[in-house]
């Protein structure tokens, strides 16, 4: 698998994202994002980056099309520029999933912040003491319960659970991630 960091501005303020919420639960959300860290480090000035996926809704990719790439079917939807108001958001394309290359071709990840907790440099989640892996799931708490309350309020809809899905899809095995931060998406 690669990830690559696309020249993408991201779609306007008021398009729907839909937030990829893995098996549904807070912690499980959380245990993606310390799985995916290191597969960030090419981005990241401190070794890499905690990350949830979102999908826009836009360029011809409609919720349903995304809803159905999903390999689980729990998902939120907020505005991109109320997502984009709390967080940064990094255009990626991340090859080699089952998901398809046009679906993809709409995929942000939410980079979300530790506060003041102080990583080592070489930081590792897979290899880490687990009193550590404890405090970094603790501070991935609050901006994940913040990127929930923006995918359940307003007009943007409530965490949902989409029936029609079926989880058929595994989560990736990011230890074999190549990153190319210079290469260029895949064209639908």
């Amino acid at each position: 698998m690669e990830i690559i960091l696309r020249d993408d501005p991201g779609p306007s303020d008021d398009q729907v994202v839909v937030i990829h919420m893995g098996a549904g639960a807070v912690d499980v959300a959380v245990a993606a994002a310390l799985r995916n860290y290191r597969a960030y480090q090419a981005f990241s000035a401190r070794g890499g980056e905690f990350t949830v996926s979102v999908f826009a809704a836009m360029a011809g990719i409609t919720e349903d099309m995304i809803l159905g790439a999903m390999p689980h079917p729990q998902y939120g939807r907020a505005r991109y520029g109320a997502v984009r108001s709390h967080f940064s958001l990094l255009p990626t394309t991340i090859l080699g999933t089952p998901v398809p290359d046009d679906v993809m071709a709409v995929h942000y990840d939410v980079i979300l912040p530790t506060g003041a907790l102080q990583l080592p440099d070489e930081f590792d989640p897979t290899g880490a003491d687990d009193d550590l892996v404890d405090r970094v799931r603790s501070a991935l708490n609050a901006p994940m319960a913040e990127l929930l309350r923006l995918s359940s309020h307003g007009s943007a809809g409530k965490i949902e659970v989409n029936h029609e899905a079926s989880p058929r899809r595994l989560q990736p095995d990011w230890s074999r991630t190549e990153v190319r931060p210079d290469a260029a998406p895949p064209r639908a």
